[in-house]
């Protein structure tokens, strides 16, 4: 068991001057109350599960994606059980770049985590301790608690998207199932049931493929966003609070058209007060009252597509697809095409172009024919 650090700096109470030890966990989560509006951040005690909770409820909840509040959460998660274990405490005035550093090395030599899952997590962590220094500086004595801390060394990230010939396996799926809309089928427990939205399910598969829009902002999508005559969406909310506009394809506008007339009228009868572009099936009003597909809805709709697209290939021919594949594939077929990092940055929605990096990236065959197309001889 690693040593403790030096006792924590006391607190001052504002109603008395007198210094008070630190409180316990307990003690300081009843007596100051984290969840209290109208506390003064001052008057909180050091105790890092609280701020954490703070700092979710005041940074992140509500204000980022739901994917980035349920990842941020499961970092710090991880950093608090570490930081409590290793510490023996939870002052939040013991959190050096040393508690930081081992909590890297624990997470790659106990838990084994991928550099990429590790750089994410030490990311999240890097955020809070800004956060947390512009709050309590004098906590810090020695600086920045993440400051000079490593990321683990990654490999270069290799394209993830579909092939065209993948692509055209998946929306010949979609099709199929649209053919088959009125026949039953057997379920794995032998009963038979009805394929239910094929032709939503088409149009949130070309929509995805064709914009790179994240699954989130397909269930986040209202009705009235979609502007059919200039063929976009307006004042789509993405990932980091940007608002954009998305152009779309004429494919991508038939296919949201079909679905509009063939399959949402009858389900707005049932939904009559949502408002959101893509509704569930009026069977399921019991389970879904709000009238909204949730991301659990996407994942099903894309891995039924897989299962379709895979039916009759051989086994090692088969593909995996998740809803972010969509996304990557839109993006590389981009760059494929000529487009610069700068539109793709554009058409993503990305804040920064750090995130274009892994769309760079070439399988090594690729490269080789390259450059022996580009050599001086």
């Amino acid at each position: 068991m690693h040593k403790p650090l030096p006792t924590p700096i006391s607190h001052t109470d504002p109603q008395n001057s007198e210094l008070q030890p630190a409180p316990s966990k307990s003690a300081g989560l009843t007596s100051h109350n984290f969840f209290n509006p109208y506390a003064h951040l001052n008057d909180l005690p050091p105790i890092l599960s609280g701020w954490i909770q703070l700092y979710l409820k005041m940074q992140i909840k509500d204000i980022k994606a739901e994917g980035t509040y349920k990842a941020v959460k499961r970092d710090l998660a991880y950093f608090e059980t570490f930081f409590t274990d290793y510490l023996g405490n939870e002052l939040i005035t013991a959190w050096t770049a040393q508690v930081t550093r081992r909590f890297v090395q624990s997470r790659q030599q106990e838990h084994n985590e991928k550099p990429a899952t590790i750089s994410r997590r030490l990311r999240s962590l890097s955020i809070f301790a800004n956060w947390m220094m512009s709050v309590r500086p004098d906590w810090f004595l020695l600086g920045h608690p993440t400051r000079g801390v490593k990321e683990p060394v990654q490999q270069a990230l290799s394209p993830r998207g579909l092939t065209r010939e993948q692509v055209h396996l998946l929306i010949d799926a979609a099709h199929n199932l649209i053919a088959r809309k009125t026949s039953k089928q057997k379920s794995p427990r032998g009963r038979s049931t009805t394929i239910q939205r094929p032709y939503r399910d088409h149009a949130i598969l070309i929509l995805m493929l064709n914009t790179g829009i994240r699954r989130e902002e397909v269930c986040n999508l209202e009705l009235h966003q979609l502007d059919i005559t200039q063929r976009k969406l307006i004042d789509v909310k993405c990932k980091g609070n940007i608002v954009r506009n998305i152009l779309l394809s004429k494919k991508t506008v038939e296919a949201l058209q079909t679905y509009l007339q063939q399959e949402r009228e009858a389900d707005q009868q049932t939904f009559d007060t949502a408002t959101s572009l893509f509704l569930p099936a009026g069977s399921r009003q019991r389970s879904n009252s709000e009238g909204r597909l949730s991301l659990r809805s996407i994942n099903n709709i894309i891995a039924k597509l897989e299962t379709e697209a895979n039916a009759h290939l051989a086994s090692d021919k088969q593909f995996r697809v998740q809803p972010h594949t969509l996304r990557h594939t839109h993006a590389y077929h981009l760059l494929e095409s000529g487009r610069d990092l700068a539109y793709i940055q554009k058409r993503l929605g990305h804040q920064s172009m750090q995130f274009l990096v892994r769309y760079t990236q070439m399988p090594e065959s690729q490269e080789s024919d390259m450059l022996d197309e580009i050599e001086f001889t």
